[in-house]
């Protein structure tokens, strides 16, 4: 069984209570939910959430505040260790509803909306490599990569149990996936091009992650052309972008 992991939090440093952010009238953690409720491929859509904020989610979902952004695939996993231990929080959330393939998707990336077709390709792609390895869509692992703000990373249940067992430092703790592509990961790396130029996300736009409140500023725009367009590549080409920190280096993986 393979199945999304959405890593989400309400205590971010940066912009607290970001996934509640409104998005041209969604909350920034409606527009994650919705996009992958578009893939055909994944067999589960789990939310997993430190128990905080996981009680506050269980409440607005009791409300019917969330119920209409999920389908019948979606379960809640509320994590009860360390809320920055995300290796322990994929490998429990994992383990505890069967998953063989992890894709891990985060909640600072609300217009994965708008490339659930990107997630079934990546998940196809995978499924015919074997099931193996770690993959990547983002310049980390790409040499050609979609932006970040669509990150999207598979792998499978036996590295989550690996990391388990040697990721030690916080670093590794808390971003969960660079010991995969690491000096010493046992495990084969694989990139997800961007390399289809008639049908690419727009680059634009570098970076597009909710971080910022630079960013909330432009993802309002961006998801106000996205609803009237319904198309991600043509929503970010008519936005404008200004002086948004167009940088070559995502702020997810700035020291």
């Amino acid at each position: 069984m393979n199945g999304v992991i959405i890593q989400a939090r309400t205590g971010s440093t940066r912009l607290p209570g970001k996934i509640f952010m409104d998005l041209n009238g969604k909350y920034s953690i409606q527009r994650i939910l919705d996009g992958c409720c578009k893939t055909v491929y994944p067999n589960k859509i789990i939310l997993a959430m430190p128990v905080e904020d996981g009680n506050v989610i269980k409440e607005r979902i009791e409300k019917g505040e969330l119920d209409k952004h999920i389908d019948d695939r979606f379960d809640l996993f509320i994590h009860n260790g360390d809320s920055s231990d995300l290796v322990d929080r994929f490998y429990l959330a994992s383990r505890r509803f069967g998953l063989d393939t992890i894709i891990r998707i985060t909640a600072d990336c609300p217009m994965i909306e708008g490339f659930y077709l990107g997630i079934d390709e990546m998940v196809a792609k995978y499924m015919k490599e074997g099931q193996e390895g770690f993959m990547g869509n983002n310049l980390i692992v790409a040499q050609n990569p979609y932006p970040c703000g669509i990150d999207v990373e598979i792998f499978n249940y036996e590295m989550i149990c690996w990391a388990k067992k040697h990721a030690k430092s916080n670093y590794d703790l808390e971003h969960c996936v660079p010991i995969f592509y690491s000096d010493m990961s046992p495990f084969k790396t694989m990139a997800f091009n961007n390399n289809r130029p008639n049908t690419m996300v727009s680059k634009r736009i570098s970076d597009f992650s909710l971080d910022t409140v630079s960013d909330y500023k432009l993802l309002s725009r961006l998801t106000e052309c996205y609803d009237k367009l319904k198309d991600l590549n043509k929503a970010i080409e008519s936005v404008f972008v200004g002086d948004f920190d167009k940088t070559n280096m995502s702020k997810n993986f700035r020291n």
